[in-house]
């Protein structure tokens, strides 16, 4: 199951700085600010939409120069370096090359705290819950008890 972890890499480089990661002031501020910080993408074919591939490379290929990665280290001069690594695998540009959430829950920044007994008993990947459409259906109060107490006995 892919997750998109961007918003993740942006809440925790909001951790290690403590300020907001890109404080845009509008969509297209918010991307220049981005841009700043991760570099200038080589390419926006992983946009689905066209009319965004085209505003994106039109706003920043061709009216902006290139502009080149900052180092995580000259952002968070007292960050980490294992907390680097891994903020710079959830802030790629490209959702493609980013990290998954399985694989940033085994990065080495997080090492010191892993319990592989616990870890196996909760995030088990190999076997992930089931994602019917129970969102969206509607419940009555009474049903919606009853669905809870049998998830609830089915995990004991």
């Amino acid at each position: 199951m892919s997750i998109d972890v961007w918003s993740v890499g942006c809440i925790f480089g909001e951790l290690l700085g403590r300020r907001v990661m890109f404080p845009g002031k509008s969509y297209v501020d918010q991307l220049k600010v981005i841009i700043e910080v991760v570099g200038t993408p080589s390419t926006f074919s992983f946009c689905d939409n066209p009319s965004a591939r085209r505003f994106a490379g039109r706003q920043l290929l061709t009216r902006s120069p290139l502009i080149a990665k900052v180092a995580w280290p000259d952002v968070f001069p007292h960050a980490n370096p294992e907390a680097l690594n891994l903020l710079d695998k959830l802030l790629q540009f490209d959702p493609t090359d980013r990290i998954s959430a399985a694989d940033a829950l085994q990065h080495p920044y997080f090492d010191s705290c892993r319990n592989e007994d616990l870890d196996a008993m909760v995030f088990d990947t190999n076997d992930p819950p089931e994602t019917s459409n129970f969102d969206y259906k509607k419940v009555e109060p009474a049903q919606l008890k009853q669905l809870l107490y049998d998830e609830v006995m089915r995990e004991r």
